[in-house]
């Protein structure tokens, strides 16, 4: 599901909640409350095929030779111009894009882009380093769910000091053939 539509059927009630998203989206969704404890972090970072570009930050993108996940809000936040970029519905789309030149950059979850490149295999395309950024997401769930805010914090504080988020990342991570830790 598109992540702006997933963000919609959350706050609608259609979904119960989602996940993972920036701090302060309930300012957008009114509905949506934010459990406030974070459940990892969203390195954000530009790929590219380009071989002459080095690095890049927010405020060298712009333009549709640019391309996010559309209802990315760290992307529409950090982008003046962000109504101008080329928008996909998921992160396999921004690499047909970028696959078929039809983009000069994706923003992409750092270690999502690295293993669409190593499975699908691009062998031109690479990230530019230091992400764009690598904010704290958390869960949010609808307000008729707000009772549970309190107890699912607390289930992650204690997940967090007993190392089971760390070791659920990791995993995760081995999985999909990666290194390093979203904490």
């Amino acid at each position: 599901m598109p992540s702006e539509r997933a963000l919609q059927n959350a706050n609608q009630g259609v979904d119960d909640g989602n996940f993972p998203r920036i701090e302060g989206l309930t300012a957008l969704y009114p509905n949506l409350v934010m459990v406030p404890e974070s459940m990892s972090t969203f390195p954000c970072a530009a790929f590219t095929r380009d071989p002459e570009l080095k690095s890049v930050v927010w405020a060298d993108l712009g333009g549709p030779q640019v391309a996010y996940v559309l209802g990315w809000k760290l992307v529409e936040l950090n982008v003046a111009e962000a109504g101008k970029l080329q928008h996909a519905r998921d992160q396999e789309a921004l690499f047909a894009l970028l696959d078929k030149g039809r983009a000069l950059i994706v923003i992409a979850d750092l270690y999502t882009g690295q293993e669409i490149i190593r499975r699908k295999g691009y062998k031109d395309m690479r990230v530019l380093l230091p992400p764009l950024a690598d904010p704290p997401v958390y869960i949010y769930l609808h307000k008729r769910h707000a009772d549970l805010v309190p107890r699912l914090a607390q289930a992650l504080r204690e997940m967090r000091r007993d190392g089971s988020i760390e070791r659920l990342t990791r995993a995760g991570l081995a999985v999909a053939g990666q290194s390093g830790a979203r904490q």
